[in-house]
């Protein structure tokens, strides 16, 4: 038996608390007690509160009208039964031949439509021409209000950030006409004021993601220390709610005016930066300019390296280690026996036969690690629980630099790019000129810094270097993930590669300012250019080998005689 549909719908979540929804149903009550025949199906509630009909979020996949199109074409809403709706421009405010084609197609599949405020039925039937021409009519007057409403919109949004960027105190202008604020802000009577909590949670993220940590890895250590989220749901903290927040601005108390764009497959438009200038000081900052550009010179790094790291960060060496003999990468790989764990240090390609010798290539991982700091006080590793506050002020000065740098090198590239397209303009060129001499300029600046910082770098670690410690205890505090973390950053800061010798059970590390050291269980080596191979380097390896035999006065003997000394030496970042 044919059955009713009664069809409500209005365009925003303001709505809700007016007359309109209960305006629809007592004029969609009052039609079902005129025509007792009709039973009204409940299985299916056809409201579409706050979706527009102008934007046509009602038709899209979510949508109770696109669900109800989906049922009739499928047969499941039998032919004669009617959508009851109160106005045509409930149906739709569409473009007229889009509104038009869904007004066809209900039809079409043998749908009537009751319209109230017209007192008639439409049916497939008995449609007429001058039904069709009431039709095109309504609709085009539906489409065109909401038309004009949007461009008045536009306009009144246009005055408001006009005035809000000529205000003398842009954040109580802010307060007048919008009472959305970012999720770490609140507003008062007076003024707009930061939750201090919030704000708590935001400079941890920052901190994380300055110390080389990923979105992942920040969400991952916000949901294990139970922080709440900024919007105070208890959902998990996500890949992109971390990404979204590093990347907003408005942190920096900026105010970046936003355009919708409709993208083909969502549901929802996105909403972008527009061409605008963003606003400036309309919000209190909660994070300065210096740590926002620090943070994000992070992720650039971050995301030329590649990859990614372990949630416990078994191993400390990742992104470091490579095969002496084939030059692959190195696999972290755990065996268990039945009885007890153990962890291995295996060339990639030898566990598919591609490394140049033949055989797995392996190293127990706790033997390497603790060969590696036993001889590693060089490395200045006790850095990592030191904050140097003259080196940290040169970093801030450097990052500050090189943000402003990028900033002017895009805007040179904006330029040029409108250069291509327009007749030749003199002053654009100057223009162009001028940049590019700033631009050297504070390419000459930053390289002066750079200089500065490694001066007071090699400073601190010639310093520390004579109060080397029993490297115990720093290993009894990298049980934990977060120092681990912090002793795999300041390694990769410190050293570009570390190659395996899996023969031999030595590795060469080459820091990143071309010193080149060999270590083994005896001790850390001077390196002599070229390396040597052949019967020279089995003779090397012999001496390596049987060097806990020597005596101390016979270890400086072969020192002198070879002129190398043992490390440490110094090494720069």
């Amino acid at each position: 038996m044919p059955k009713a549909y009664p069809y409500i719908r209005f365009s925003s979540d303001k709505q809700k608390d007016g007359l309109s929804i209960q305006r629809q149903t007592e004029a969609i009550e009052a039609y079902l007690v005129g025509n007792p025949h009709l039973t009204v199906d409940k299985s299916l509630n056809l409201e579409d509160l706050g979706k527009s009909g102008y934007a046509g979020r009602h038709v899209q996949k979510g949508g109770a009208l696109f669900l109800f199109l989906e049922k009739i074409k499928s047969g499941e809403i039998e032919k004669g039964s009617v959508l009851i709706i109160e106005h045509f421009n409930r149906l739709s405010r569409l473009k007229l031949n889009k509104a038009m084609d869904l007004f066809n197609e209900i039809l079409r599949h043998g749908i009537d439509i009751a319209v109230l405020d017209e007192k008639q039925v439409f049916t497939a039937e008995s449609i007429s021409s001058i039904d069709y021409i009431k039709a095109v009519l309504k609709f085009d007057f539906a489409h065109e209000e909401s038309k004009e409403k949007s461009k008045k919109g536009k306009d009144n949004w246009r005055f408001k950030k006009e005035a809000l960027r000529n205000a003398e105190n842009p954040q109580l202008e802010r307060l007048k006409f919008t009472r959305t604020l970012p999720l770490w802000l609140e507003k008062t009577e007076k003024e707009i004021v930061i939750n201090v909590k919030k704000l708590q949670a935001i400079q941890l993220i920052f901190r994380l993601c300055i110390e080389n940590n990923g979105y992942m890895r920040i969400a991952t250590h916000l949901n294990t220390n139970n922080i709440n989220r900024l919007d105070g749901s208890d959902g998990p903290w996500t890949l992109d709610i971390v990404k979204r927040l590093l990347f907003n601005r408005a942190l920096l108390g900026e105010y970046q005016p936003r355009k919708t764009v409709e993208i083909e497959g969502r549901a929802r438009p996105i909403y972008v930066p527009n061409e605008e200038e963003p606003i400036k000081n309309v919000y209190p900052a909660v994070i300065d300019e210096d740590t926002f550009n620090a943070a994000h010179n992070g992720l650039k790094t971050r995301k030329n390296k590649g990859g990614g790291r372990r949630a416990d960060m078994p191993n400390l060496f990742v992104k470091l280690l490579k095969c002496e003999e084939c030059g692959g990468s190195i696999k972290y790989q755990k065996h268990h026996n039945g009885y007890k764990q153990y962890n291995y240090l295996k060339c990639f390609n030898s566990l598919y036969g591609h490394c140049t010798s033949l055989g797995t290539r392996s190293w127990r991982y706790d033997e390497f690690e603790e060969v590696f700091f036993k001889f590693s006080g060089k490395l200045n590793l006790d850095e990592i629980f030191q904050k140097n506050e003259q080196s940290k002020t040169i970093q801030k000065i450097i990052t500050k630099l090189t943000a402003e740098q990028n900033k002017k090198k895009e805007k040179v590239t904006e330029i040029l790019e409108q250069i291509e397209t327009m007749d030749f303009s003199k002053a654009l060129y100057s223009l162009v000129s001028k940049l590019e001499k700033e631009i050297e300029n504070l390419e000459g600046s930053i390289k002066q810094h750079h200089q500065e910082l490694s001066s007071v770098k090699q400073d601190e670690i010639e310093n520390k270097i004579k109060h080397f410690k029993d490297i115990s205890s720093l290993l009894l505090q990298a049980k934990e993930v977060e120092t681990r973390e912090k002793i795999n950053n300041h390694l990769r800061g410190l050293i570009g590669t570390i190659t395996l010798d899996f023969k031999s059970k030595t590795c060469s590390i080459i820091f990143k300012n071309g010193t080149v050291r060999h270590l083994h269980h005896g001790g850390m080596f001077a390196s002599i250019p070229p390396k040597a191979e052949g019967e020279q380097r089995e003779k090397d390896l012999d001496m390596i080998l049987n060097w806990h035999k020597k005596t101390e006065a016979e270890r400086q003997a072969i020192y002198d005689d070879a002129d190398f000394k043992i490390a440490p030496l110094p090494v720069e970042p």
